[in-house]
């Protein structure tokens, strides 16, 4: 499992062995989204996804 840790004074997100500065938005959601979200956690509890190690295996990676 990869862990990450997000620090908001920095804009960044570090994990073990990177960093990825991110920019961070206080707007709000679009009702767009927020449907995104709800329908990918959907699918996350019906376990309709796949690992990181499935998807390096599928692709040879």
């Amino acid at each position: 499992m990869t862990t990450a840790a997000l620090h908001r004074h920095h804009d960044t997100i570090t994990n073990k062995n990177e960093s990825l500065h991110v920019v961070l938005n206080d707007e709000p959601l679009s009702d767009y989204a927020i449907n995104e979200i709800k329908e990918a956690r959907k699918e996350i509890k019906r376990g309709e996804f796949y690992t990181e190690k499935e998807i390096m295996t599928k692709f040879g990676l």
